[in-house]
C-alpha cells in the first residue's frame, strides 16, 4: 500500500496489471527506508477489509473501475507496508 489512499487510485489511472499484490514496491521501499533512517516512529494504521471496501464503492463512482481490484492492491499494499515496518 502506497503511504496514502490516492496514491493508490493514481497507480491504476493508467490501467490495470495481470495481479493486484505484484505491483512494484518501490514506493513503500523509499517510505521505509525513510523511516529506518530518521528513526521516525509510524504507527501503522489499522486496516479493515469492511471500511476499505465501503471506502472504495463511495469514492469510486465510475461504473468502469474495477473495485475488486483496487480492493485487493490496498490491502496487498498495507501488508507490505506492515511486513516491512515490523522489520524494522
Amino acid at each position: 500500500m502506497a503511504p496514502n489512499y490516492d496514491n493508490n487510485i493514481t497507480l491504476v489511472s493508467r490501467g490495470y496489471g495481470e495481479d493486484p499484490g505484484k505491483t512494484s514496491p518501490l514506493l513503500i521501499q523509499a517510505f521505509l527506508d525513510l523511516v529506518r533512517k530518521k528513526s521516525i516512529s509510524y504507527p501503522m494504521p489499522v486496516l479493515d477489509r469492511e471500511a476499505l471496501s465501503s471506502l472504495v464503492l463511495s469514492t469510486l463512482p465510475r461504473a468502469d473501475i474495477r473495485r475488486d481490484y483496487v480492493l485487493n492492491m490496498v490491502e496487498s499494499r498495507w501488508q507490505t507496508l506492515a511486513t516491512g515496518l515490523e522489520k524494522l
